[in-house]
């Protein structure tokens, strides 16, 4: 599951026609740079989550792409010039180590317009929020690509492509699955919502917010930051003793590396430094 959040949760992703394209072409150009399976995608007005699937170790380029070409396309269309992005919290990964997890997790994403008291249902949010197996035709944005017939390297078309998620069902009641359980989440949540006394800010009241305005609700800043999630006691157990491992041999390595010993072999999943250094990495 990726997570990325807007500079001081600024909505500057608010959803309109030209920011919702935006953001599916630039998913699109990601995801044809990496070759990432997507499962799912809800983009807030200040932050986005996607359950993916990595199977040829191309996460860092697919966030690298998206992150990079979002800023660009949005800070243009927005004319300004700071960072889109927060500073201090970079994309989270959170690896989802079983079925049940990634139902959860995907159930909690599409589920939180209504969480956050913005729109009764899901359905209902007027932003980006795919979950079912397609493929979907994005368009360039005028406002900052180039057209190809004015020099523009990159297609005016794309495909995005989303696949079932694995939660351990045959595609096709995956996704039945997926929205029976956020129909149900929903309900919850907008029953605990309306019992609360608080209404629904509703599609035009989202469409209306100030991109330069942020929740006024005061920002949680976690002291931790979960790399795994996982139902499954043991299982979680033995992912984060591979996580450590890895970090255990990664560490002395880069020691080395620095020292001027480039014959050292990093542990298999280092990225940055065969991809930027060419230090050697140990395969499978």
């Amino acid at each position: 599951m990726l997570t990325r959040r807007t500079t001081q949760r600024l909505y500057l992703l608010r959803p309109s026609k030209k920011v919702n394209a935006c953001i599916q072409y630039c998913v699109a150009i990601a995801q044809r740079r990496s070759g990432i399976q997507i499962h799912s995608l809800v983009f807030m007005s200040n932050h986005y989550h996607m359950v993916v699937t990595d199977e040829e170790g191309t996460l860092p380029i697919f966030t690298e792409e998206l992150n990079k070409n979002l800023a660009k396309a949005l800070n243009c269309l927005h004319s300004r010039w700071e960072n889109l992005w927060s500073g201090g919290d970079k994309t989270n990964y959170l690896t989802l180590a079983d079925e049940e997890t990634v139902l959860e997790k995907t159930v909690y994403a599409l589920s939180n317009p209504t969480k956050a008291g913005l729109t009764s249902h899901g359905g209902d949010w007027p932003g980006v929020r795919l979950f079912r197996k397609a493929k979907y035709m994005t368009k360039k944005p005028g406002f900052f690509f180039r057209p190809e017939d004015k020099g523009g390297k990159l297609p005016d078309r794309l495909l995005l492509e989303l696949t079932a998620p694995p939660i351990g069902a045959h595609e096709k009641i995956a996704e039945d699955i997926v929205q029976s359980a956020t129909t149900k989440e929903e309900k919850l949540l907008r029953n605990d919502w309306l019992k609360s006394g608080k209404k629904f800010l509703g599609k035009a009241g989202v469409r209306a917010q100030q991109i330069h305005a942020s929740p006024k609700t005061p920002a949680t800043h976690k002291k931790m930051c979960p790399k795994v999630a996982c139902k499954d006691k043991w299982l979680r157990i033995k992912m984060l003793l591979s996580l450590k491992a890895f970090e255990d041999a990664y560490k002395p390595s880069q020691k080395r590396f620095s020292g001027g010993d480039h014959s050292v072999e990093f542990p298999l999943g280092t990225y940055r430094m065969p991809r930027f250094y060419g230090a050697r990495c140990a395969e499978e």
